[in-house]
């Protein structure tokens, strides 16, 4: 800037600042106007400052230091003009809701000023804005892969995810959530986040697996926009990040979860656990949550077997002895892969073999949800088995066969799991999803009540991670939700 801007420029500060300085005296009340306002140095200085920002384009940098000026001091020159431009600078920086409010305040305190007509004028304007964006759509971006071995699992899900955003969207007065769909099979899990996001999207969902959810939640961290996975259960999706979120609980948060409820719920205090599989299987990584978990809450972990493999699981008395189980009271066994039924009678089987009747009473397994809905309730009665489970659906209420019915009309078929599971997150993201701004949605995400759905139960609770699941138990020959 030459010498001679430089000057130009403070004679027509000082011009503004004198002509504020005359409106600002005649809005004041007659009983204030009697003696001269003063004026106040530092909030001259502060004013200037925050006119500097404005004329930049730092709105809300602005608005803070305009708001300095008019709160931070008693009375003076330029009180009334500060507060007029906090609200202008509010409405320029798109705080449409903040600039109502401010202008409003001005025109109640600030009665007889003659800057009531531009703060008027310029709440009107704030006051459409606001209506006009709570109307305007929010943008939900969906990523799911059409490749043909995923195809179909990821329709089943973007199906009923579709079902409860049309339902939200029919609902009268309800801000329309409308859905951007990339194709990972195309993009790749990166690619298509990117496309979701440039097209509008502050909020992207999906991800059948794991690895798929990692990448586009690095991506979804580096371009500062939330991410929902629905299916993942690695912790590194959310690992040492703050906008990514599991709605399926992790493995590890899974054996967290048994180990408050059979500690907290239960009152078991004298805990084994028997795992099979490599380190980073999935039985172990859950056996060691739960372990750890466990003897934070004051619980006493007599034992941790791991087991050499599957087949273990059938002779198990090879592997632990009759001894070992007396001492406690809670033996968790988390299995894992295929043939649970198969597994799980022969571990039982051997349990029974390994304890009298009246042992086997004292002594409580635990489960994870490979425990689910098996043959041998019987047997699961004599050690009265209690599981966690991330899903469970009763196809017999009300709610489950209107839900079943659209379904059907939709695509043909009735829903698997995860078309109830696209349905609840869905209904879920729904209610939640108010704004275009991801750490409104995160703050929102992180402090919402437990929800319900028809299949799945989400609770994040200052986490990342869901932490909510139904707990199950054989008693009688007959399996029961207990909580």
């Amino acid at each position: 800037m030459t010498g001679r801007a430089h000057r130009t420029r403070c004679r027509v500060a000082k011009m503004a600042a004198l002509l504020m300085l005359l409106v600002t005296v005649a809005a004041l009340p007659a009983s204030a106007r009697q003696t001269s306002v003063p004026d106040n140095a530092q909030a001259q200085t502060l004013f200037d400052e925050a006119l500097t920002s404005f004329d930049a384009g730092e709105y809300a940098e602005a608005a803070a230091q305009f708001s300095r000026v008019a709160e931070g001091f008693d009375l003076h020159s330029m009180t009334t003009a500060a507060a007029l431009m906090e609200g202008k600078a509010l409405y320029r920086a798109g705080a449409f809701q903040e600039a109502v409010q401010t202008l409003s305040r001005f025109e109640e305190r600030f009665a007889s000023s003659r800057f009531v007509t531009d703060a008027r004028r310029a709440r009107r304007l704030a006051a459409n804005a606001l209506e006009a964006t709570a109307n305007a759509p929010i943008d939900l971006g969906i990523i799911l892969s059409l490749n043909p071995d995923e195809a179909s699992a990821s329709q089943e899900l973007f199906n009923g995810l579709r079902l409860a955003v049309d339902a939200h969207n029919g609902m009268p007065g309800a801000r329309p959530i409308r859905m951007v769909f990339r194709d990972i099979g195309q993009m790749g899990a990166d690619g298509a986040l990117r496309s979701a996001v440039d097209a509008g999207s502050a909020t992207v969902f999906g991800a059948l697996f794991s690895d798929q959810a990692t990448v586009a939640a690095a991506l979804a961290e580096e371009l500062e926009v939330v991410f929902i996975a629905p299916l993942a259960t690695d912790e590194q999706v959310t690992d040492e990040r703050t906008l990514a979120f599991q709605a399926n609980p992790s493995i590890q948060m899974r054996g967290r979860l048994m180990a408050r409820f059979a500690v907290n719920g239960l009152r078991l205090r004298d805990l084994g656990v028997v795992t099979e599989g490599e380190a980073n299987g999935i039985s172990r990584l859950m056996g060691a949550a739960f372990a750890q978990e466990a003897e934070s809450l004051g619980a006493r972990v007599r034992f941790a077997e791991v087991l050499p493999g599957p087949r273990a699981w059938l002779n198990i008395e090879n592997h632990l002895s009759a001894d070992s189980l007396r001492a406690v009271s809670g033996l968790y066994a988390p299995l894992a892969g295929a043939a649970s039924d198969q597994l799980a009678g022969g571990f039982l089987g051997g349990l029974r073999n390994l304890l009298t009747p009246d042992e086997q009473r004292s002594l409580r397994v635990l489960g994870n949800s490979e425990w689910h809905d098996l043959p041998l309730r019987e047997d699961a009665s004599r050690f009265m088995v209690t599981y966690s489970n991330d899903y469970f659906f009763d196809r017999s209420t009300d709610r489950a066969q209107a839900f079943t019915r659209r379904f059907r009309n939709l695509s043909g078929v009735s829903p698997g799991r995860l078309g109830v599971v696209g349905y609840d997150l869905g209904t879920y993201l729904s209610e939640h999803l108010t704004s275009s701004d991801p750490q409104e949605v995160r703050a929102r995400l992180l402090s919402a009540a437990p929800f319900q759905g028809l299949g799945v139960r989400v609770y994040f609770g200052g986490e990342q991670v869901n932490r909510q699941m139904f707990y199950h138990r054989y008693r009688d020959g007959q399996l029961s939700l207990m909580r």
